[in-house]
């Protein structure tokens, strides 16, 4: 075989899907990763390719993320505000423009405001859809992050830094030296 691993990966899901179509899933850095199978897949003739995706970094340029939209049709990504990795990298980086921001305000769910449960997939689902996430069979270590989550409305705290990181931008640097320096604090009061 030759090229790439991820082409020979995009050629084997091709190969396997056929006329069919997949969704890729990914978290984190899985997320990024899913992001950019998915658009390997998607320049591949024959699957239809959609993706689900949490908590991303950027993954490329404004020209990059158009590109990937002219390629990929539909997909769904959910990154939190106050959640740092969905701001990083800056400089020059951009989010996917089919991105659904999470706003403390408007989430499903309390989630306490911590690196950790800022961070975590089963905290995003409950910012989503609090029951479903809440009636989903635990794994082990779940129950930690359950303990982030309530049905109440987020504190001020969180509504407030949320607001101030829209007037910022997201990803701008102010925004992201906000959420480093809150993030040590919490990270030094655990």
């Amino acid at each position: 075989m030759t090229g790439t691993t991820h082409a020979v990966a995009a050629d084997g899901i091709a190969t396997i899907v056929g006329t069919g179509s997949v969704t890729v899933i990914g978290h984190s850095l899985g997320s990024a990763l899913a992001t950019y199978l998915t658009l390997d897949v998607a320049v591949k003739p024959g699957p239809r390719v959609t993706a689900c995706l949490f908590a991303s970094p950027r993954t490329g340029n404004a020209a990059w993320a158009a590109f990937f939209d002219t390629k990929v049709t539909s997909y769904q990504l959910y990154n939190y505000i106050l959640d740092v990795v969905t701001h990083v990298p800056t400089l020059g980086y951009t989010t996917l423009s089919k991105t659904t921001v999470l706003e403390p305000k408007t989430a499903n769910a309390h989630i306490r405001l911590d690196v950790f449960c800022n961070h975590h997939v089963i905290c995003y689902c409950a910012m989503i859809d609090y029951a479903a996430a809440m009636a989903a069979p635990s794994l082990p270590g779940d129950i930690k992050y359950k303990l982030c989550i309530t049905p109440a409305p987020m504190s001020k705290a969180a509504i407030g830094l949320a607001d101030v990181i829209d007037d910022f931008g997201v990803g701008d640097d102010k925004a992201l030296a906000m959420l480093n320096a809150l993030h040590t604090i919490s990270l030094a009061g655990a």
